[in-house]
């Protein structure tokens, strides 16, 4: 599969409960005509897995500065 040109509506809601912080983070678009189809079968982890990760290894390094 080879990446193709795309955009999406991204959102990162932080929510502090106790001591600790609740991250949701997330995004929408939309994915045209034959890809509708393929996202059934799709993984969508091993697609944007690595970079929910990084993002979020960003987030807690900016958020845990003193």
């Amino acid at each position: 599969m080879t990446p193709y040109e795309s955009e999406a509506d991204t959102y990162v809601i932080v929510a502090h409960e106790g001591n600790e912080s609740k991250v949701t983070w997330g995004f929408t678009s939309q994915i045209p005509y034959p890809f509708t189809i393929m996202k059934l079968f799709m993984n969508m982890d091993g697609a944007i897995g690595k970079d929910y990760e990084q993002g979020l290894s960003m987030l807690k390094r900016i958020s845990e500065k003193p």
